[in-house]
């Protein structure tokens, strides 16, 4: 029995509402925000895998950002560090579980903040929504379940470009924010950016509200911040046209994670000290879209459309093609999997296989971070990368067979030759072409027939032939997530050749129209 091995990819929400914020339990107070804030998210960007390889990073760009902040942590009672990226929390809990441990409890205490809502800081215009959504649900869960506290908002530092329907994708997941600061790259001052703050609306009218121009996240601050004049003068600027006066802007380090270093640090605790004009709150990175009233976000600017880079990575739409075509092949895989399961389970009493598919989800997710899938890693990276693949079309392939199995054994596939169960995991009914590989108990025959259904021959032809087996393409008909049996017989004589308009040589093709 053989399968259609392509599926387009239909996104099935799954809607997991980010209520519990990460750093809720140190809130005390909401500013207000009609008065000059400046929120500072201090965050270390780390690349997975980008100019090294997953090795580098867990050998060493994960326990240095664990170390050098809980050192901060130690120094500076204030000290608030966010990271993202679920997928960076498992290596270290199954590499590093005493520094996890600790970490923990920097977590509990609302000093690390888990955030971002992603399986990794992954590329957002290859994916599909149903990718989009997967690595939300699954970073969530995974911040759920070890800390107790999930994000509200999308946070993509580094990102490549955002298509107009992510603002519709996110709002659909109970997130409320979005930041980047991949839009100003090499553009000196915010060219082509909408706004510095302002709702990003989404293909369906529902929104986020986005942060497009937070600075660089290698940022150290080296004064006072409380009484910038440059802050001040942007804070009041955006009081002014919205009636919000406040900002956003990352502190940190990249891209190989770390910290901000201990200088930085204990200027930021002056800034919050301090008794400037500007209020310096330096917390965590969904504090901002918490704190905004519904009143404050309708009066922000509006942008609806897509967000494209100006002057970096457009080439990264069409390199790393065999990364890309891994991706395809796993989001479509997934999906029949998935289909395949839900029904099998309803029906035939199958077990969901919940585990199996999660674990393929992870396996590939991991690869859609912004180096990897969009193509700008080093060659070494994608042994890695296409190894998780390549594993992860085994986990969907292994739970696609089996869940077929499951529903054609109760189906009546009673033929008068050899029976062939076919199913076609998409929302629509499918006319298509079936490859599969019949093996008859002696020789194969000379020519074969396959019958639908209904009874009726449908057109078949044999592509190849080994002793008893025999590969061949027929026509098939099946209805919409469904299953269709097909008779296969040895045929008394070999069909007719239909003469055709068709003629093939080395170096043309022509048929009845066109040469």
């Amino acid at each position: 029995m053989k399968l259609f091995r392509t599926a387009i990819t239909i996104v099935f929400f799954v809607f997991y509402a980010a209520q519990r914020s990460a750093s809720a339990q140190t809130r005390t107070e909401t500013p207000d925000l009609t008065k000059p804030t400046l929120y500072v998210v201090t965050y270390s960007h780390l690349d997975t895998e980008w100019c090294w390889t997953y090795r580098d990073s867990i050998r060493e760009y994960i326990p240095n950002t664990l170390s050098e902040n809980f050192a901060l942590f130690e120094q500076y009672p204030h000290y608030i560090f966010n990271w993202t990226g679920a997928s960076r929390y498992r290596f270290a809990k199954d590499y590093y579980p005493e520094e996890y441990a600790r970490l923990k409890q920097y977590v509990a205490a609302g000093r690390w903040i888990p955030t971002g809502s992603a399986w990794d800081e992954n590329d957002a215009i290859v994916p599909s929504p149903e990718s989009i959504i997967r690595s939300i649900l699954y970073a969530n869960r995974w911040f759920d379940k070890e800390f107790g506290k999930t994000s509200n908002q999308y946070m993509m530092p580094d990102t490549f470009g955002f298509p107009a329907s992510l603002p519709t994708t996110l709002a659909h997941c109970g997130l409320v924010g979005f930041s980047t600061k991949k839009l100003t790259y090499g553009a000196g001052a915010a060219v082509g950016v909408p706004f510095n703050v302002g709702r990003w609306v989404g293909v369906d009218g529902q929104s986020v509200v986005a942060v497009l121009n937070p600075g660089d996240y290698r940022t150290r601050v080296t004064e006072d911040l409380s009484q910038s004049e440059k802050w001040l003068t942007r804070l009041r600027e955006n009081g002014k046209s919205s009636g919000v006066s406040a900002d956003y802007m990352y502190h940190g380090n990249g891209d190989l994670g770390g910290s901000p270093g201990a200088e930085s640090a204990g200027f930021l605790e002056k800034s919050v000290a301090g008794n400037g004009p500007v209020r310096v709150h330096a917390g965590g990175a969904d504090d901002f879209f918490r704190d905004l009233t519904p009143e404050q976000k309708a009066g922000l600017p509006q942008y609806k459309g897509d967000l494209l880079l100006i002057q970096h990575s457009a080439g990264s739409i069409n390199s790393g093609a065999a990364m890309k075509r891994w991706n395809h092949r796993n989001e479509r895989l997934a999906d029949a999997a998935e289909r395949a399961a839900v029904v099998a389970d309803l029906i035939a009493q199958s077990s969901y296989p919940s585990e199996a598919l999660t674990d393929g989800w992870l396996r590939f997710l991991g690869g859609q971070m912004h180096d990897i899938l969009p193509g700008t890693s080093i060659p070494p990276a994608y042994s890695f990368a296409w190894n998780d693949q390549i594993v992860a079309l085994n986990r969907f392939a292994d739970v696609t067979d089996h869940a077929v199995s499951e529903m054609v054994q109760q189906m009546d596939t009673r033929g008068k030759g050899i029976s062939l169960a076919v199913y076609n995991p998409l929302s629509i009914d499918r006319d298509d072409i079936v490859r599969a590989e019949i093996v008859f108990p002696k020789t194969a025959p000379d020519a074969v027939e396959v019958f639908a259904p209904d009874g009726k021959a449908v057109a078949t032809q044999i592509q190849s032939r080994d002793k008893n087996r025999l590969v061949i393409l027929f026509s098939a008909q099946v209805p919409a997530v469904g299953y269709a049996v097909f008779d296969v017989r040895s045929a008394t004589k070999t069909p007719t050749k239909t003469k055709s308009p068709l003629r093939v040589s080395e170096k043309q093709l022509e048929n009845a129209r066109y040469r």
